[in-house]
């Protein structure tokens, strides 16, 4: 009696262990499971980064389209907390020319700033130095080359919604089908990190419609208005995504891939930028009169 009870007991205990270890197996599969079709299926991780690119404090992309000979880059910088800003530093040099133009822009003022204007074919072109330009259009209420710098060139809308108007944004978009994930075209590991480039199609509708309530929502009424949804046709260009999996942030975009010209690679996401804004300028009809000034000198 007392064996059999023994072995009632071992079989008991033996049922209770498999048990566990085909819940813990089951716990770890279906964990493994989550993960690759729920939260790393592919449209998942391009509308969490779509989605996080409109919740950052400011960022800085470069789009460089230099040729051996010919440098050619453009650094921009993007500022989305308090008043909105943006900087534009463009670069140009080849066997005659070496400048950086600066362009500055705050919600409603524009300057144009000379780093640096070296040309050897018309060196008294460097007087030009050191000179900001107003070049806002007088009586402006809105910068039009802020609007534009946000998204001229953008396939992925940046700023600082609040949580509400993101959600309501991304909800949207989502509806319109503004991104429709084709797949991933590169996967690979730099510096420890995965990065994954998607091929996605994008409809040019959907995007016009984003960019109206985009800039609604960022305070950018004007250019808002300005938005024509009507009378477009629905154009559906195959672009690229590249984003690091575990931040899902996006580094880089492109049309049609992010070897084109064109493309950007965005840096410094989520980080607060402030610009030097000039205390003296002089006017863009000056600054028309200087350049024709030292372009008669030198005939």
């Amino acid at each position: 009696m007392e064996m059999e009870l023994r072995k009632k007991v071992s079989g008991v205990q033996a049922s209770t262990a498999l048990l566990l270890i085909s819940a813990a197996v089951l716990s770890i599969f279906s964990l493994y499971m989550w993960q690759k079709y729920v939260i790393m299926s592919d449209r998942r991780v391009v509308w969490s980064a779509v989605e996080n690119a409109l919740g950052a404090d400011g960022v800085q992309f470069v789009v460089d389209d230099s040729t051996d000979g010919v440098v050619q880059r453009a650094t921009t910088t993007l500022d989305f907390i308090g008043d909105l800003g943006s900087e534009v530093r463009s670069e140009f040099k080849d066997d005659s020319i070496d400048s950086v133009i600066r362009t500055v822009s705050t919600k409603t003022e524009d300057f144009l700033y000379y780093e640096r204007n070296d040309n050897t074919k018309t060196p008294q072109l460097k007087e030009l130095e050191g000179v900001w330009v107003d070049i806002g259009t007088e009586g402006q209420t809105e910068s039009k080359t802020l609007a534009d710098t946000f998204t001229n060139g953008s396939l992925v809308l940046a700023g600082n919604l609040s949580g509400s108007d993101r959600k309501k944004l991304i909800k949207q978009m989502q509806a319109d089908k503004l991104y429709v994930v084709q797949g991933i075209t590169k996967s690979e590991r730099i510096d420890g990190k995965e990065f994954r480039t998607y091929k996605v199609k994008l409809s040019s509708t959907a995007y016009n419609k984003a960019l109206k309530s985009y800039f609604s929502a960022i305070g950018l009424d004007e250019a808002s208005s300005q938005v024509q949804l009507d009378g477009s046709p629905d154009l559906n260009p195959i672009i690229e995504i590249a984003i690091d999996m575990k931040s899902r942030a996006i580094v880089g975009t492109g049309y049609p891939d992010i070897a084109s010209t064109g493309a950007r690679v965005y840096s410094q996401w989520d980080k607060k930028y402030t610009f030097d804004l000039p205390m003296t300028t002089i006017s863009g009809e000056e600054l028309q009169k200087r350049t024709e000034s030292i372009y008669t000198q030198t005939e």
